[in-house]
Order: C-alpha cells, then sequence, then structure tokens
C-alpha cells in the first residue's frame, strides 16, 4: 500500500496495463483498510498480511499458481 514511489494501487495498474491478466498478491499490514478494500476489489489473486512467515508466502504463491 505505502511504497516510496508510488502506491500499491498505482502499482498494480501499472502491472494491469504491462500484462492485462497479471497474477499479483499483496502483501499488507493494513488489512481493514479502505485502500485494502480497493485493492481487492480490482481483483488481486491473493494476499498475505504482515508481518508474514516465509511459510505463509509460499503457500499462498503455490495456491495462486495452481488456480491456473
Amino acid at each position: 500500500m505505502n511504497m516510496p514511489v508510488m502506491s500499491g494501487m498505482d502499482c498494480l495498474m501499472e502491472l494491469r496495463k504491462i500484462k492485462d491478466g497479471v497474477k499479483v498478491i499483496i502483501s499488507t499490514g493494513y488489512s481493514l483498510r479502505p485502500e485494502t478494500r480497493k485493492i481487492w476489489a480490482t481483483g488481486v489473486s491473493g494476499f498475505v498480511k504482515k508481518p508474514f512467515k516465509l511459510a505463509e508466502l509460499s503457500e499462498e504463491i503455490q495456491r495462486v499458481l495452481s488456480e491456473g
């Protein structure tokens, strides 16, 4: 959500310009904020709440990739 150059939403939109349908997993500590709900509404592929363990991220990546 908060990044040095652009917001998470801006980054997501830029990724979609490059490749529509790209799978995106977001990670934020602000899981209940309105901004996070907005990103969910755009159809992100997955979510990992900070702080997370490497195993949690790995599981989410595997889940997203298995969806095809």
